[in-house]
């Protein structure tokens, strides 16, 4: 898979919302697991996580009613 950083783009708090601050902190806490440094090392996690989740949705999710099924 082609990882370029050409396609859309949009806001953390689009995602997160009002929960941003709690998704920051996970976030954190699976970084600092890593030995990953946070502050030098959220917004590539962060991207890397997006782009995991996108993955894992395109590969499941074939019908409508694949989608029905996750929630």
């Amino acid at each position: 898979m082609n990882k370029d950083s050409q396609g859309q783009e949009f806001n953390r708090y689009t995602l997160t919302g009002e929960w941003d601050s709690f998704y920051v902190a996970l976030l954190k806490l699976r970084i600092i697991n890593e030995g990953l440094d946070p502050e030098h090392d959220l917004l590539k996690s962060f991207k890397e996580h997006i782009e995991r989740g996108v993955i894992i949705l395109y590969n499941r999710v074939k019908e409508f009613i694949d989608l029905a099924n996750l929630i």
